[in-house]
């Protein structure tokens, strides 16, 4: 009877598998159902780093001392200067100034990631990082603290960055956009207002002009007519 062929070892995508034939992404998140086995800690680590190096958001992560051991691409970017091998506390002068939504100026010890460092967990709090050469850049703010199993004790902090930057850029366009939109029909609506009235006097005074050799009374009244349809037009 022929041997049936696990799911597992199916070939969907050959750039995606291993020399075993195991797909790639069950190694990183089921490697007991991928293989029965546990895939090579050196896979996984090159699985992980590929992943934070193409994630968008910036990812900081640092020891127990506030050291930080790791970094990706964004984190980098996002950077005024090398943060590799620094401290968390030297922060401001690494990416900048951080203000809170109120526009108060956040200490280095009150950073997200130093409150992690202390137990607490900060999930997407929006701030504004300010630049030493006067740039600046919205962000939200995520920080948690990494435990030690069993002991509860923090061995270090886990934080990501997301530069909201462009997307604010892009709700303040279409804000404005919406404001002119309104601008524009409420111009349209004024003039249509005036022209209504304005056209009633031309004809009031028309009206005027073709009475007023024979009878002095009407042409008084259609005067009075175009007086107040001006003045409803103020």
């Amino acid at each position: 009877m022929k041997a049936k062929v696990p799911y597992s070892r199916l070939n969907p995508r050959p750039q995606l598998m291993t020399k075993a034939g195991v797909p790639r992404s069950n190694l990183l998140l089921f490697p007991a159902i991928a293989d029965e086995r546990p895939a090579p800690a050196v896979e996984q680590r090159a699985l992980l780093e590929m992943i934070l190096r193409l994630a968008p958001d910036a990812i900081i992560a640092c020891d127990r001392s506030g050291k930080i051991t790791l970094l990706n691409t964004a984190a980098k970017l996002l950077s005024q200067k090398s943060p590799a091998g620094t401290s968390l506390q030297q922060a401001p002068a690494i990416w900048g100034r951080l203000f809170d939504g109120n526009g108060r100026s956040v200490s280095a010890k009150q950073w997200p990631w130093m409150k992690a460092l202390r137990g607490k967990t900060v999930i997407r709090q929006e701030y504004r990082l300010v630049r030493a050469d006067g740039t600046s850049a919205d962000v939200l703010f995520s920080a948690a603290p990494l435990t030690v199993t069993g002991s509860g004790k923090i061995a270090g902090v886990v934080a990501s960055i997301t530069d909201l930057t462009q997307h604010k850029g892009a709700e303040l366009m279409l804000r404005q956009q919406c404001v002119d939109c309104e601008r524009s029909r409420m111009a349209a609506d004024i003039h249509d207002t005036l022209s209504q009235g304005l056209n009633a006097i031309v004809l009031q005074l028309k009206a005027a002009m073709e009475e007023v050799p024979q009878q002095l009374n009407d042409a008084r009244l259609h005067l009075l007519q175009a007086h107040d349809a001006a003045r409803d037009c103020l």
